[in-house]
């Protein structure tokens, strides 16, 4: 696992800890005895998550322990700020782990020289399996995509011992002819509706 995170143990709450120029986070699952409060350097962690999300495998290490993790949540400032929490979740040799991570679409620049349009529905797969055998990332190539291909959940490749979790029919991405407007349901001009006169009242 490449990613190492070095962390210390959190005394203080979450907004003193941020005033201090440190990132809260926690580490809780089957691999830690008990939740831990910990607390990044802010250039360390915001320099991780720009190049991982949630999903990602981390080693987070605490003094001599170390523990294999995986991102579980992130919290960012409004606006587009920085990271203001981060959740771990550690993972057991033997316990298979279910997560989501996020789908990275590649080769839309050829669909573009091919006046093709990519429509994405979906941006992230659910999966389970062990952490040795769980991908670091989902990437898939759609620059080979001809107009009315579509990519479903079932169709992307998972390594030997992960399970698709998510539903295998959702679709993914779907490409189409650049420029081409969706079609509209043309329906029958209604019929005005004929309105019955008032009833006459005679008058005795």
């Amino acid at each position: 696992m490449s990613n190492v995170l070095i962390a210390t143990e959190r005394k203080e709450g979450g907004r003193k800890t941020r005033q201090l120029g440190y990132v809260p986070a926690n580490i809780y699952g089957p691999g830690i005895e008990h939740n831990l409060n910990i607390q990044f350097d802010e250039s360390d962690i915001s320099k991780f998550l720009r190049s991982n999300a949630i999903g990602s495998k981390a080693k987070v290490k605490v003094n001599k322990d170390e523990w294999d993790c995986i991102v579980k949540e992130i919290q960012y400032q409004i606006l587009g700020g920085g990271p203001i929490h981060v959740d771990f979740y550690a993972t057991s040799a033997d316990v298979p782990v279910r997560t989501k991570l996020g789908i990275s679409l590649i080769g839309n620049e050829q669909l573009i020289r091919n006046n093709l349009v990519l429509n994405v529905t979906s941006d992230e797969i659910e999966i389970q399996g062990l952490m040795k055998d769980l991908p670091g990332s989902i990437e898939i190539d759609v620059s080979e995509m001809q107009s009315g291909d579509v990519i479903t959940m079932g169709d992307i490749a998972l390594p030997n011992g992960v399970t698709l979790i998510s539903n295998p029919d959702e679709v993914v991405a779907a490409a189409g002819e650049g420029g081409q407007a969706p079609e509209e349901d043309v329906t029958d001009e209604e019929t005005p509706m004929e309105v019955q006169p008032d009833a006459e009242v005679s008058e005795e």
